[in-house]
């Protein structure tokens, strides 16, 4: 959990992820309508993820995908995805480097590569950079890199985005809140510059007792 920054004995967290919401009274009005995916991440006791449910809206069940993480030595090793039905949809595979920088390789089922990335981790295993391609018939058809910024107290402040094909750049900046274990349950996801709504984010979190 520290790659994510959760605090405490979390079992599950439910994330809703809400995009086109207007504002009143200095507040964003949630509307059911407006979710476009819910995201459903599972650990164990070890604080380690080990499933992730997927689907991109709250009415249509059917497009879930149910990934599943290995571990070994203490560390990822290994994805796999599946449908409903069971059947594999793409495997990942995570590669090392040292202790802060790790490689990840995605396949589809005809063993076509389709994701290649790079993360890196500061000192206290948070997540500080990306580099991820899309590859589609060998092809790169789309790069991009992150940077995050993180405060004094290892929370993210922002995160600058960067196409690296065409080099065009923007920022997202987070406003949350917290629940008493300190642990994020609202975060709204603004571009800097136009200072818009890119997607509002709710976490429900389920504990160990």
């Amino acid at each position: 959990m520290k790659e994510y920054g959760f605090k405490g004995k979390v079992k599950n967290i439910v994330v809703l992820n809400y995009r086109d919401l207007e504002k009143k009274n200095e507040l964003w009005v949630i509307k059911e309508d407006k979710l476009f995916s819910k995201k459903t991440m599972k650990f164990n006791k070890k604080g380690n993820i080990v499933e992730i449910h997927y689907h991109s809206t709250s009415k249509n069940l059917s497009d879930e995908i149910i990934t599943s993480i290995e571990f070994k030595n203490g560390k990822k090793s290994k994805t796999t995805s599946r449908d409903l039905l069971g059947e594999i949809i793409n495997t990942g595979y995570y590669t090392w480097i040292d202790k802060y920088n790790y490689s990840y390789d995605l396949v589809n089922k005809q063993k076509e590569l389709i994701l290649k990335s790079h993360t890196k981790l500061n000192n206290n295993f948070r997540e500080i950079s990306t580099e991820y391609s899309y590859i589609e018939n060998d092809s790169i058809v789309f790069s991009e890199s992150t940077v995050t910024e993180l405060d004094i107290n290892e929370e993210v402040v922002s995160t600058k985005f960067k196409d690296k094909i065409s080099q065009e750049e923007y920022v997202i900046e987070y406003i949350v809140k917290k629940d008493k274990k300190d642990n994020l349950i609202k975060c709204a996801f603004i571009f800097r510059e136009s200072k818009k709504l890119q997607l509002l984010s709710i976490n429900k979190f389920e504990y160990y007792e």
